[in-house]
């Protein structure tokens, strides 16, 4: 088997090379038997363009050659042209023959390019894929009294919408984030981010105390270009203590409560400043509530408008007693897109975590 695919090429050359004489010598036949009424020379492009595209520019001006030799052979004198007037002819034609040979050989050298960029932009975004995906692991708990639901949809192969969960000794931190950009460059800042998350709840249990250290690594490490919303929160002995910076409000469902919006004043991005004004705040999480958290996926989705919290919070009203995955799945299906035709805009998570009854 080693040996049959170099003798397929072989073959396969051969049978070019006579296709490529073969429409030459046609091109030349069909030329004297119309003369110049119609004007069939341009047919000669097609033998040069496919000798120039299987075996490269050389072959491709041998074929140009060829077609203006066969053009003055097409037309040996007679009572319609002088010599002069044929070969001057088969001069200007073979000029624009070995111009379409050099244009052929740019372009496919052009796509040979691109397509090498494509192959590395692949590896790269492969790399990047693996990265993200060993180090952000989906959200899970050992909790019996808490549960979770999650979904999430990238607009593009790599996202930069940001979903933590992790225990402690008491309760569990939970964290929504999204990156400014998309793609490769924000899911690459995700990791970043992760890691600092991780430290920063390592060490401390004031989701403000986590907002601040975040922010100061955050801003002394990224680009300036280069931001983060973030809402976490520390779910522990029945209460909820939470930091919005700057993200879309999350929504706390507490029995038999409405669902309110949770938002933190003067808040700003992580990473813009290199310090912020971040303060806790604490509320009741008694059995039976309902923490919803999203990012501007869902928010700025065309089916939620034109009232996104609104609809968020009805959305909260009608599943208030369903599990928190039923709750995730619902709040996604209505923003992501659904008819045929119809692209995602942007990243989509949504996160839900329930107090056991």
């Amino acid at each position: 088997m080693a040996e049959a695919n170099p003798q397929r090429g072989i073959l396969r050359e051969v049978a070019m090379s006579f296709v490529v004489a073969g429409l030459v010598v046609f091109v030349g036949w069909l030329d004297t038997v119309t003369g110049l009424r119609p004007d069939v020379t341009v047919l000669y492009l097609v033998p040069i363009g496919l000798a120039t595209y299987e075996f490269g520019l050389w072959p491709g001006l041998l074929v140009a050659g060829a077609a203006a030799a066969a053009e003055i052979l097409s037309h040996p004198g007679g009572e319609r042209f002088s010599e002069v007037a044929i070969v001057a002819d088969a001069i200007t034609h073979l000029a624009v023959f070995v111009l379409a040979a050099v244009v052929v050989d740019r372009l496919l050298a052009q796509l040979r390019e691109i397509t090498r960029l494509e192959a590395r932009r692949d590896f790269d975004l492969s790399v990047a894929r693996d990265v993200y995906q060993t180090t952000l692991s989906l959200p899970a708990t050992r909790r019996t009294d808490l549960s979770l639901g999650f979904s999430q949809a990238f607009a593009f192969e790599l996202g930069g919408d940001y979903m933590h969960v992790s225990d402690t000794g008491d309760g569990m931190f939970v964290a929504v984030g999204d990156i400014s950009g998309k793609g490769a460059a924000a899911a690459l800042f995700s990791v970043t981010l992760h890691q600092e998350v991780l430290e920063s709840v390592h060490a401390t249990s004031d989701p403000a105390e986590v907002v601040r250290s975040v922010n100061r690594r955050l801003y002394q490490a990224t680009p300036g270009q280069m931001f983060v919303t973030l809402f976490c929160a520390f779910i522990e002995n029945g209460e909820l203590r939470y930091v919005n910076g700057g993200h879309e409000p999350g929504f706390l469902l507490s029995p038999p409560e409405q669902p309110r919006q949770l938002l933190s004043e003067r808040t700003l991005p992580l990473g813009i400043e290199p310090e912020v004004d971040a303060a806790t705040t604490a509320l009741p999480f008694s059995p039976g509530s309902l923490l919803l958290l999203v990012t501007d996926g869902v928010t700025e989705s065309p089916r939620m408008q034109p009232h996104p919290y609104e609809r968020l919070s009805s959305l909260l009203s009608a599943e208030r007693d369903a599990p928190p995955q039923q709750v995730a799945d619902r709040v996604f299906s209505e923003a992501a897109p659904r008819a045929a035709g119809e692209t995602q805009r942007d990243d989509i998570t949504v996160l839900c975590v329930r107090r056991s009854g």
